[in-house]
Parts: structure tokens; C-alpha cells; sequence
């Protein structure tokens, strides 16, 4: 059979492709997470290329490493509503990382979940 190498997807929830300009803020001190929401200072921007409920690929101007904590702003259309919430890199290569959310409220879960489901294309009849 050789050395071909089977993917087998991981994911719970599938990936919608959406672009995003978000906010995030990477979390280098366990004791910054209680002044993270007082200090704005060290917002960075990146772009979303797909999201899901549990994580989001995202490209960034500064490279991520593997296990990185950040806190995300997503801003979810044109209405000005922004979703808070953490998540952990968990692959990173360049620019380009893969993040799962840490915690997310329950309804915020709802509203991302309606977020997305506006921009996924109908299913065939």
C-alpha cells in the first residue's frame, strides 16, 4: 500500500469560509487575563479565512506559536455586534494559524451559530 498518509477529520463542527478583519490579543501572562478586558493597548488585527463554532483558521501580520493563548474580538456583520471570547493555537506554520475557542457563553455560541448559518449556501432539495 505504501507510504500514503490518510486525513481524517477531527472537526465536530464544519468549517464555513468566511474573511474577517478581527481584533485579538495575545496573552503572554497568566496574570494578564484579570486586566485583559482594562488594557486594549496590545490589540493586533488579523484576517479569518474559515470559522466554525469551536475554532477558526486565521492569518495574522505577527506569526502565533502552538499553544499561544489569545483573547478574540469577531465582529459578527454589519449590525456592530462583536463576539469575546479565548481560544488556544492549536497549529501555527508562518503567518497562518489554526485556533480552537477556549469558552464561549452559551448564547454566544447561539449567536455565532446564526452568524454562520446566514452565510452557508442553502442545502439542495
Amino acid at each position: 500500500m505504501g507510504d500514503a498518509q490518510v486525513f481524517r477529520e477531527k472537526r465536530v463542527y464544519p468549517r464555513v469560509e468566511v474573511s474577517l478583519r478581527i481584533k485579538y490579543k495575545l496573552i503572554d501572562d497568566p496574570k494578564e487575563l484579570s486586566n485583559i478586558l482594562k488594557d486594549s493597548k496590545k490589540n493586533m488585527e488579523a484576517q479569518t479565512m474559515d470559522i466554525s463554532l469551536d475554532g477558526m483558521y486565521l492569518v495574522s501580520d505577527q506569526p502565533l506559536k502552538k499553544g499561544n493563548l489569545i483573547r478574540l474580538d469577531i465582529p459578527l456583520g454589519d449590525k456592530g455586534a462583536t463576539l469575546a471570547t479565548f481560544a488556544e493555537v492549536m497549529w501555527a506554520t508562518g503567518p497562518k494559524s489554526g485556533l480552537h475557542f477556549l469558552s464561549m457563553k452559551e448564547e454566544d455560541t447561539e449567536t455565532l451559530k446564526t452568524f454562520l448559518d446566514g452565510l452557508s449556501p442553502a442545502p439542495e432539495a
